[in-house]
């Protein structure tokens, strides 16, 4: 910009490099990942625009640059969404191609100047077909819905919905190995010893291991707990999908359909009660048992924002358990109207999380 008070004009001085320039997509500049990030490349080269005797694909690029020993890229979250920005762009884009080449009889330029044939297309969600391979778009979860909602009609109503959470901040192992990719070697009691600030901050310097360590471990509980030692009865098979929490950490939401499971559509009360009565248990096991630090610090019921979603005060988890019947325990539910759930105060709230009774009730003994 030109200075508009003569009396800065010598002194002024007024550089616009891209002056008479168009703006240049980053597909189509060449240098953008070095002038984007100048402190990881200072010398210009080594991009992924920049030619190689073995070519290699976008993404295989990426992903060499995010498990390299050097955790520059790995640790910077502003090139991690750069790396994903880049891969999405390159995917659609060829899928775009593939799309128009598919659809080159029907589609021209009458159909796509005509706005009432485009709102057809766009209705008929033909014109998003392309982002089916798109991980994360609504094309990829719509046909993901219709693969579920065929294994459902396939297979029956699955036997188990499970909820698997990170608990990364009770993972000593991956601080340690944290560690060790920093030089730096940590004991069980240096660990025992680092805060929740210390901890977050080593996971959010590099979160590329901390997801990598949730993988391997969602895949070998699969592996080792639910099919290989049948822990719920024979696995038949299982669909899962991975979340992110507020916090960051991801999570799984998975449906398991057994193979000595009941019918879930012709099976009496009598038959599913029996059969999940011994699978699944509301009670701690006893204070000698290995387990029972455990189940009582993960399994209990403490009531957070999710219990009460905008202006319902109330824990829609049916929270505190009053009363048993049979083998389960039952909600008390201060009906007011029909599916109401517990009114729970901020007064109840903390009674139910501090007094002894309420929390033995909790638990389930």
């Amino acid at each position: 910009m030109q200075p508009t008070d003569p009396q800065y004009t010598a002194t002024a001085l007024c550089v616009a490099p891209a002056e008479g320039q168009h703006p240049l997509d980053f597909m189509l500049d060449y240098s953008c990942e070095a002038l984007t990030f100048p402190a990881k490349f200072p010398f210009g080269v080594g991009t992924f625009t920049d030619e190689r005797d073995v070519p290699i694909t976008v993404k295989k690029y990426f992903i060499q640059r995010l498990l390299n020993r050097d955790k520059r890229f790995a640790s910077d979250a502003s090139y991690l969404f750069f790396a994903q920005y880049i891969c999405e762009m390159k995917q659609i884009r060829d899928n775009i191609t593939v799309a128009m080449r598919k659809t080159a009889g029907r589609m021209s330029a009458s159909v796509v100047s005509d706005a009432e044939q485009l709102r057809q297309l766009m209705r008929n969600d033909n014109t998003y077909q392309f982002l089916q391979n798109v991980r994360g778009s609504p094309a990829y979860f719509q046909r993901t819905v219709r693969e579920l909602i065929a294994m459902v009609a396939q297979l029956g109503c699955p036997q188990f919905f499970l909820t698997l959470s990170s608990a990364d901040m009770s993972w000593p192992e991956l601080f340690r190995i944290i560690g060790q990719q920093s030089g730096r070697s940590m004991t069980d009691d240096d660990i025992a010893a680092l805060s929740y600030d210390e901890k977050s901050s080593m996971l959010r310097n590099d979160p590329v291991l901390a997801v990598q360590h949730f993988d391997h471990r969602l895949k070998a509980f699969f592996k080792d707990v639910l099919v290989g030692a049948s822990a719920l009865g024979p696995v038949r098979h299982h669909f899962y999908r991975i979340e992110f929490q507020m916090r960051g950490s991801p999570h799984a939401h998975c449906l398991l359909w057994t193979a000595d499971g009941p019918d879930m559509s012709k099976a009496t009360a009598e038959e599913i009660e029996d059969y999940f009565g011994t699978k699944v248990s509301g009670q701690l096991p006893p204070v000698e048992d290995p387990l029972h630090a455990l189940v009582d610090c993960v399994q209990r019921h403490m009531h957070s924002v999710a219990c009460s979603k905008g202006k319902d005060q109330h824990c829609r988890f049916s929270f505190p358990i009053h009363r048993r019947r049979g083998r389960y325990w039952q909600s008390y539910r201060r009906r007011r109207g029909a599916g109401a759930s517990p009114s729970v105060s901020r007064d109840e709230r903390r009674h139910s999380e501090t007094c002894p009774g309420c929390t033995r009730q909790q638990r389930g003994l």
